[in-house]
């Protein structure tokens, strides 16, 4: 019954976006509920035994939920509150059960997930209500040079998922619990995933990890065949279609003139959120407390002119709330958050490859516009602390 139930938090894990009552938020708190059940249930069995970083992390979390500040004149919200909660929650679940995650789980949520994206690109029409029954509402209702997004709010959140599940497969592939076609299958249905969306996070997130995974496997071989075959992939690409995409856009604009990418409304609204939280916790180290971020945002914006660095960003929404929760908790609680996120990040990192990529992504996810409750971001941290790299073992010499 464990397993079950520990698969099923797995599923919607995958899935955040997808509820069977979906509320007033893009990330479902599904996943939150089961883990937490789960952990209940470790503890009635007397099997929960936390270490040092998961007390740590609910710790921080109890803080962040109390921490008013000295004169904060902020809007305490009790969702935004509740937040790192959630987070640590979803972590300890995944860091305590990740042994008995099955990888059929994880190929049927990548396939609902291209499910979803192909019949939002054929027939959006039909889709459309159908979706809004699972997922609290579909952003993109017509198909254009944006994409698609399926069973996910944002064309740019199905994309990171299908990515998510491109990293997970590698991980039981390289555990040996999966086959090599299997992990090849569910690969190719999570890069079609990130055509379709045409998503300029998952265009460039993809060949980050891409890049950060070819050199964390330098050799010899590695780089003569990279050496052949990249310049080939990149010249297909800029002669194809997709660079007419948002996606291609943008990678496009990355090989040819990387300093124009703040021109980029998205990618200037989020290089402006965390400039605001960096430069946040220069001005108060210790944060300003709860709900503080509103006020303190457009205090920082005026000291620092920040609009004429970022004329492309929409200021005005900007000052109001952010997209990332990273430039949020550093405004609330300042050096607090900054040395828990090192050490949160640090332990989680391993030396090998998939630790590189999981963990280097999870930081993506953990800065930019995504909710900090995004239960992907602590699957691949835990993912990370679990991970065993393969050993080869040389059969010994006997001796006569």
């Amino acid at each position: 019954m464990k397993k079950l139930f520990a698969n099923i938090f797995f599923f919607f894990a995958l899935l955040p976006f997808i509820s069977p009552y979906p509320i007033g938020s893009d990330a479902q708190p599904i996943a939150f509920l089961l883990g937490a059940s789960l952990i209940f249930l470790l503890f009635l069995e007397n099997n929960l035994k936390l270490s040092l970083l998961e007390s740590i992390f609910i710790l921080l979390s109890l803080f962040s939920l109390i921490f008013l500040g000295i004169d904060n004149f902020g809007e305490f919200d009790i969702k935004q509150r509740l937040g790192l909660f959630f987070g640590a929650v979803t972590f300890i679940a995944a860091s305590k059960l990740f042994y008995i995650f099955s990888f059929k789980v994880l190929a049927l949520a990548s396939f609902v997930n291209f499910f979803g994206v192909l019949w939002h690109l054929i027939s959006p029409d039909s889709f459309v209500p159908v979706a809004e029954l699972f997922i609290r509402k579909v952003k993109l209702v017509e198909i254009s040079t944006r994409g698609v997004s399926g069973f996910a709010p944002e064309n740019s959140f199905a994309s990171i998922l299908a990515i998510f599940h491109i990293v997970l497969a590698y991980y039981f592939y390289s555990q040996n619990k999966c086959s090599k076609q299997s992990f090849i299958i569910l690969s190719i249905l999570a890069v079609l995933v990130i055509v379709m969306t045409s998503s300029g996070s998952g265009y460039m997130f993809a060949f980050l990890l891409l890049a950060i995974f070819i050199l964390s496997k330098l050799t010899p071989k590695v780089v003569f065949t990279s050496l052949i075959f990249i310049p080939i992939i990149m010249f297909a690409f800029l002669q194809s279609s997709l660079v007419d995409s948002r996606g291609g856009a943008l990678v496009k604009l990355a090989i040819n003139n990387p300093s124009l990418l703040l021109v980029d409304g998205s990618i200037a609204e989020r290089a402006l959120a965390l400039d605001i939280g960096f430069k946040s916790l220069i001005t108060y180290p210790f944060g300003k407390g709860a709900g503080a971020y509103s006020t303190i945002a457009p205090y920082i914006e005026e000291k620092f002119s920040l609009s004429l660095k970022y004329p492309s960003a929409r200021k005005g929404v900007m000052m109001k709330e952010t997209i990332s929760p990273f430039a949020r908790y550093l405004t609330e609680i300042g050096l607090v958050f900054i040395v828990f996120s090192a050490y949160l990040f640090l332990k989680a990192f391993r030396w090998n490859s998939y630790s590189l990529i999981s963990v280097t992504f999870a930081f993506l996810l953990f800065i930019v516009s995504f909710s900090i409750i995004f239960p992907p971001t602590y699957f691949l941290l835990a993912s990370s602390l679990k991970f065993t790299p393969r050993v080869k073992y040389i059969q010994p010499m006997l001796n006569n």
